[in-house]
């Protein structure tokens, strides 16, 4: 690869490129890192766009409460109790099927690197913290 930061295939990012990151072609490369990621990692990828880590909503009423509807019962506080739990389910769940993708989606950008841009980037005062979070 030259040191011009011209793009290269990776056969394991797919459309993801492996690029000497500059300041010429780092908007080019985050365009298809976020492309990549958001195809592979959903919502998680957002933080490439906003530089703010995606946080699963909390459940709120509406999540679990059907509208009213004239001539409908109401539904229980039991039955409401028991729609707001699975509705609680269904976040933690969520919440744990990203933890177990983060390692991934770390590594996906990690790979997308070339080896000087990765050089520069361990060097980093925070990338051992960095390094170990992503675990």
């Amino acid at each position: 690869m030259s040191a011009k930061g011209e793009n290269n295939a990776s056969a394991e990012l797919g459309s993801a490129i492996s690029v000497q990151l500059t300041l010429t072609n780092y908007v080019k490369w985050l365009e298809a890192a976020q492309s990549t990621c958001q195809e592979r990692f959903g919502y998680q990828a957002s933080v490439l766009r906003t530089n703010v880590a995606y946080i699963e909503p909390f459940v709120v009423a509406e999540d679990y409460t059907p509208p009213a509807v004239d001539g409908v019962p109401q539904l229980t506080a039991v039955r409401l109790a028991t729609l707001r739990d699975k509705a609680e389910e269904r976040r933690l769940s969520s919440i744990s099927a990203m933890k177990k993708e983060s390692p991934k989606f770390y590594s996906c950008l990690m790979k997308s690197f070339s080896v000087g841009s990765t050089v520069i980037i361990k060097k980093h005062v925070d990338f051992v913290a960095a390094e170990l979070a992503s675990c």
